[in-house]
């Protein structure tokens, strides 16, 4: 077993090198003193199922450190369990997390920060998709803690969509929780099952979006976000450049 001294959280996995949660490098150890236990006052009903129990969540803890919204750094930790931070990636799950619970509880599916002028491709799709979901998805399943589409009021949630959304919403507790090199084999294990008999896997999805090319288009997503302020900037400022030039001539 693996520890992170700063974290105080215990690995099972040997093969971890750095803490999932603040990427120190992590000690070898002979026993798991991981502080944790079950406290449903610690569950977020806004991430997962509201009848989902998980384990106190180590995040919270972390978050003391980081000075981080618990909702940033859990794109952070799940990135980094995938190996994964392209923009289609995070705003994937960003769009997964705002179909959770039975309110939203933000504006735009992909909360805007200081980086989004360099994104503005995705933060047109964020606007157009945070208005589809909002008057498409106008039901919520009790059962998985998801919002779905209803197109009439005998409608129920769609039984494979909502054994999807449960096995998302597992993984992502056990890995906000801590919990995931525990458990992390019983859930291969299950994503296996379900592949092999032609369902759809949310761990599968989840690791197939691991892609080469997700960088490369992000790193023309940003090319091209900067070529548009910049002819946004020469069209805003050229009737100014204009005026100050003939003011000029005619002195």
């Amino acid at each position: 077993m693996k520890k992170c001294n700063r974290c105080k959280i215990v690995f099972h996995n040997n093969e971890r090198q750095r803490c999932l949660y603040c990427d120190t490098n992590l000690l070898l150890v002979e026993r798991d003193d991981t502080l944790g236990f079950r406290d449903d006052k610690d569950f977020d009903p806004n991430l997962v199922g509201s009848d989902i129990k998980r384990e106190v969540s180590v995040l919270k803890k972390v978050l003391l450190d980081w000075e981080m919204s618990e909702y940033l750094r859990s794109q952070y930790v799940i990135g980094t369990y995938f190996k994964v931070r392209t923009f289609k990636f995070l705003y994937l799950f960003s769009r997964n997390h705002y179909k959770m619970g039975r309110d939203y509880k933000r504006l735009l599916v992909q909360p805007l920060n200081l980086t989004s002028f360099l994104m503005i491709p995705w933060v047109v799709i964020d606007v157009i998709d945070s208005l589809y979901i909002r008057m498409s998805y106008n039901a919520y399943c009790t059962k998985c803690g998801w919002k779905f589409r209803q197109v009439h009021a005998t409608q129920y949630h769609n039984a494979a969509e909502c054994e999807y959304n449960l096995e998302y919403s597992r993984i992502v507790n056990e890995i906000l929780s801590g919990n995931v090199n525990k458990t992390e084999g019983l859930i291969k294990e299950s994503a296996y099952r379900k592949v092999k008999a032609g369902k759809r896997s949310a761990y599968k999805d989840l690791c197939s979006r691991r892609s080469e090319m997700g960088w490369i288009f992000d790193v023309l997503c940003v090319w091209l976000s900067i070529l548009i302020l910049m002819v946004l900037v020469i069209a805003t400022m050229f009737p100014v450049f204009l005026s100050m030039g003939h003011f000029l001539i005619r002195n």
